[in-house]
């Protein structure tokens, strides 16, 4: 596959943080905790999501601040997955 000058890196980050057609959103979010550039992406989306929550969705509110601790104690050395 031609990669068209784009860096690897940038390929694996895009392709980490796409969510796959049927994936569980835990696994999901322990794939992407997997890759830094990915990670990093996915944890500022999730506090963007959070901001954008439809209040009374406690369920999508809990589910977002699962992820993103999970994302943050990768990121910070605390959680090795």
């Amino acid at each position: 596959m031609e990669n068209f000058g784009i860096p690897g890196p940038v390929i694996s980050g895009v392709k980490a943080i796409t969510k796959l057609k049927g994936e569980d959103y835990l696994d999901y979010i322990i794939r992407v905790a997997k890759e830094s550039n990915a990670r990093k992406v996915k944890i500022k989306d999730i506090e963007d999501n959070l901001n954008d929550v439809i209040p009374g969705s406690k369920h999508m509110v809990n589910m977002y601040k699962l992820a993103k601790w999970i994302l943050e104690m990768v990121e910070n050395g605390k959680l090795e997955i």
